[in-house]
């Protein structure tokens, strides 16, 4: 038995120093391959889902899951799930989450959310073959659609998740870009909670950011101030300090346009980069509810002397919205139509999550993103410990321009990084300008972003020669084997299936593929000897 066992642990050796690279260089290479054959997969994937008929999928929080296996490569105490050996995941297939953060939560029964499951179906071979030649460098690989599905292998429990919002997603949709909120904090802000509106929104926006993007915020009442003179790279910790920035404000006093869109313009001229490259585009985001009462109150004379801000109208683009019932729209809308972007109204805090998914989707129109991107390292909800995700779109490319469908990612321990390079700030450093050297222009032209306007708030009437579409042509046949069954027994509840088990709080074990080499090369050395 012993002997066992020391076999068992040689040939887990092996198998883990089968992948080590000459360089840091080669490892980011060998993700970013791998990944972008993942990327072409679906790509095909999504014209043959139609005719795709075959395994159906498990929803992450069935009671009636695949049989799980133990994993070594996987050393993590999740919970119930965890052996002295490894975890239990499914190995035969992905497992599927519907996206149920917020309202309205996806509906299983939407055809696109069913075309969205047919493509992921197809890509479970890849995600097994892809895991199974790295499976001690790559821990997760996934695929996020922009209706809200998301298929991730090895098959697991997931609780409340919407991926749409994570960094990881919104970073491939968008690419690098300068980000700027500006934000009224007006007295008549504290009308039907329209400031609570404000703020939730801008938690979303935030979070959603990744550090190769570059932030600033102007918030204004009679007169506007910053949270800095310049543009801060987008960093977890600056958006936490921004976010608590933002909360601080109250709404008090008059509105003053004018003076909000200079510290704007003047925010984008005085900063500087610290890399080689800078973002490619610019947005800004105006959330407000009424009309100037301070500084240029006409209307005529405001867009007179927007048109004087030089900043503003490099690459730039504008998204405003009025917020609360009774807003008023006229200068918000007039902006956006002259930026190249889109007015909408948040008449309540239910509507936030449609309007801002529609914000991002819309945002990744014309971009077709070529190149991986890099998130900043996080915690790893399972337990595993700090990884990052290299991600990259997937796009309908029968229509011009190329439609976005969603996002593939895989994880990897920042403890593979270290094993090549010490240092946690030149490796994010370098993973930055990996990912903004991946910033693309949008090639959308005006007609076609005005087709993508609410009707009621098009800046001319849609011109029937330049129509374009976030959605794609609906399979015309039923489809066949979409979901597996999922009995709940009677007198079961949510907490009682697997989800409820793995919400729990969990503790992590070993974390990367070179510390688990490191312990397991001790431990083979002890029974060794002890034999």
């Amino acid at each position: 038995m012993k002997l066992y066992i020391v076999l068992k642990y040689i040939t887990i050796i092996i198998q883990l120093t089968s992948f080590q690279f000459k360089s840091l260089n080669d490892l980011i290479d060998k993700v970013e391959g791998d990944l972008m054959k993942i990327r072409d997969a679906a790509e095909k994937a999504f014209l043959n889902r139609c005719n795709y008929e075959g395994l159906c999928s498990y929803q992450a929080c069935s009671y009636d899951l695949p049989e799980k296996s133990c994993n070594a490569e996987f050393l993590t105490a999740i919970c119930s799930c965890f052996t002295p050996t490894g975890t239990n995941l499914i190995m035969d297939q992905f497992t599927l989450k519907l996206a149920n953060v917020y309202k309205p939560v996806i509906n299983p029964d939407d055809q696109n959310v069913k075309e969205m499951v047919k493509l992921s179906q197809q890509l479970n071979p890849i995600f097994i073959d892809t895991h199974n030649n790295n499976k001690y460098l790559f821990k997760w690989i996934y695929f996020a659609s922009n209706v809200g599905t998301f298929a991730m292998y090895p098959g697991s429990c997931i609780n409340v998740f919407d991926p749409r919002y994570r960094p990881w997603y919104i970073g491939s949709a968008t690419g690098a870009k300068n980000f700027i909120l500006i934000l009224d904090f007006s007295g008549s802000m504290s009308t039907d909670n329209r400031d609570s509106i404000l703020k939730s929104a801008v938690s979303i926006l935030l979070k959603n950011l990744v550090n190769y993007d570059w932030v600033g915020v102007v918030v204004f009442q009679a007169y506007a101030t910053t949270y800095s003179d310049k543009l801060v790279r987008a960093t977890s910790d600056n958006v936490a300090k921004i976010i608590e920035f933002v909360e601080a404000n109250e709404p008090n006093g008059e509105t003053n346009f004018s003076d909000a869109f200079q510290k704007a313009n003047d925010l984008l001229k005085d900063s500087t980069y610290d890399g080689q490259v800078s973002p490619c585009k610019t947005f800004i985001m105006f959330l407000t509810d009424g009309i100037p009462s301070h500084g240029i109150t006409d209307q005529q004379e405001f867009l007179i002397f927007f048109e004087t801000l030089e900043q503003l109208r490099k690459a730039t683009t504008i998204f405003a919205y009025a917020l609360g019932d009774n807003s008023v729209s006229q200068i918000p809308m007039a902006i956006s139509c002259r930026r190249s972007g889109i007015f909408e109204a948040i008449t309540n805090i239910e509507e936030l999550s449609g309007k801002l998914n529609s914000y991002f989707r819309t945002l990744s129109l014309g971009m077709d993103i070529k190149s991986p991107l890099w998130v900043e390292p996080y915690l790893d909800s399972s337990g595993l410990g700090e990884m990052t995700t290299c991600s990259i779109p997937v796009y309908d490319r029968t229509v011009t321009p190329s439609r976005f469908l969603g996002v593939v990612g895989i994880d990897v321990m920042m403890d593979d990084f270290y094993f090549y390079e010490a240092s946690k700030d030149i490796i994010i450093k370098y993973l930055i300008l990996k990912s903004m050297s991946a910033c693309t222009n949008s090639d959308t032209t005006e007609c076609q972003i005005n087709t993508m306007r609410p009707i009621q708030y098009r800046c001319a009437p849609p011109d029937p020669n330049c129509q374009i579409s976030l959605e794609w042509d609906l399979c015309k046949k039923p489809l066949k084997n979409i979901f597996c069954n999922n009995i709940v027994p009677e007198g079961k509840k949510l907490e009682d299936s697997c989800c409820g088990v793995v919400a729990q709080a969990c503790t992590k074990l070993i974390t990367s593929s070179i510390y688990i080499t490191i312990n397991i090369m001790i431990f083979v050395l002890v029974l060794v000897f002890i034999l």
